[in-house]
């Protein structure tokens, strides 16, 4: 960002997420929010004087630039070519996904017309949806299969500006532009971590990645249980119209959120990077540290406060007599539950021995029907027959609880 007022000289260099001073002095480079003044880059310098190259070289020094600042005419011409090219592979991939759909659909439209009514709408929106899903996946195996034929695998080192490793990077940068404009949709899913598998980083299990599309995929390794979400992954900077590149290790358990990681660097296991932060080329997060501030810097954990260890081995010993008392508790809950359940069967058989004691009674009465005491039998007959159903009502309640 530069504010209102600021003035910056030629050849000067600003980093990213910087807020850049009132003046930038002639070969200054800033980096930082506040900014401040870093020591001035490596330069591509003339083997016999050691000293920076300047617009006004003789022709002899202007040999060791002919590919950085002051190419040749055939390789200004040839790099005018490879960029016209560049121009017209995100319009081609757009109308080639277009006419491929057109094609899958009316290819796939027959298969629908031995239909009618509600399922014939059914089937012609299941023709679309899967002619969208192939023309999709067409698109993203010719966009790997383009940065497999056109680059390889990516190694570290570097390159200068007018190269045909830099133009066909380029191309490949285009294709990784379509490619994750159409895989938009599966940010945060497996299938964006099948996908960069696939154009060659190296990512292990459970790991979460989200608006995360590098460049130089062979250049980063990223562990087991690591969170990278919409944070960039550089491999790569340009100094001087140099193409430098360099790996990126990422350690399990890592998490990055909002911040920025440059090429020769690496979290160890367990770090975190705070928000619109960033790590410097070279440098290295120790693990389980977490890092905040542009560049990032480890952050600081206040001392415990006074008799903070004997607070924690009280708090210890308390949880520890609170864990004993649940115990106890379900140990008793668990003997009642038992004891209920003895208590509750010795009585479901004492029921059921009466109620059979009382059938039988009532039989042997109906046999004695004529008998001379015939109605107090009767009457004894109803109350056991009462007392039978009143038992059976109780036990059915009783299993219920």
């Amino acid at each position: 960002m530069v504010p209102q007022g600021a003035k910056l000289s030629d050849n000067t260099l600003l980093g990213v997420y910087s807020c850049s001073p009132a003046y930038m002095a002639d070969q200054s480079t800033y980096l930082g929010s506040p900014a401040f003044l870093m020591e001035n880059r490596k330069q591509w310098e003339d083997k016999q004087t050691a000293k920076p190259l300047s617009r006004s070289s003789t022709k002899s020094q202007k040999q060791h630039r002919d590919r950085t600042y002051a190419p040749p005419l055939y390789l200004w011409s040839t790099r005018l070519l490879f960029n016209l090219i560049k121009i017209a592979i995100f319009p081609f991939c757009g109308w080639a996904s277009l006419l491929l759909f057109i094609f899958l659909r009316s290819i796939l439209y027959p298969l629908g017309e031995s239909s009618s009514g509600v399922a014939y709408v059914f089937v012609v929106w299941a023709i679309g949806l899967l002619a969208i899903l192939l023309t999709t996946l067409s698109i993203i195996i010719s966009c790997i299969l383009a940065k497999w034929l056109l680059v390889g695998r990516y190694t570290a080192g570097q390159h200068p500006m007018y190269s045909t490793f830099i133009w066909r990077v380029e191309w490949v940068y285009e294709f990784e532009l379509v490619c994750e404009r159409v895989a938009f949709i599966f940010q945060g899913s497996p299938y964006i971590i099948w996908m960069l598998r696939a154009y060659g980083m190296r990512i292990g299990r459970n790991v979460f990645l989200y608006n995360n599309f590098p460049g130089e995929f062979d250049l980063i390794s990223i562990g087991d249980g690591a969170t990278i979400s919409r944070s960039v992954i550089q491999t790569h900077l340009y100094e001087d119209r140099m193409f430098k590149t360099g790996p990126i290790l990422v350690g399990p358990g890592v998490a990055v959120d909002h911040g920025i990681v440059l090429y020769n660097s690496e979290m160890a296991e367990g770090s975190s990077l705070a928000p619109v932060s960033l790590v410097m080329r070279g440098e290295r997060i120790e693990p389980f540290q977490r890092h905040f501030g542009l560049p990032s810097i480890p952050a600081v954990v206040p001392p415990p406060p006074k008799g903070s260890k004997e607070l924690c081995a009280l708090r210890e010993v308390a949880l520890d007599a609170l864990r004993e008392v649940a115990r106890a508790e379900l140990r008793y809950h668990e003997a009642a539950r038992v004891r209920s359940r003895i208590h509750v069967d010795d009585e479901m058989a004492r029921c059921t021995d009466d109620i059979g004691a009382d059938i039988e009674s009532f039989g042997r009465g109906e046999a004695k029907a004529e008998s001379s005491w015939g109605g107090s039998t009767e009457a004894m007959r109803s109350e056991r027959l009462a007392r039978a159903r009143g038992r059976l009502s109780a036990e059915r309640a009783q299993r219920e609880v």
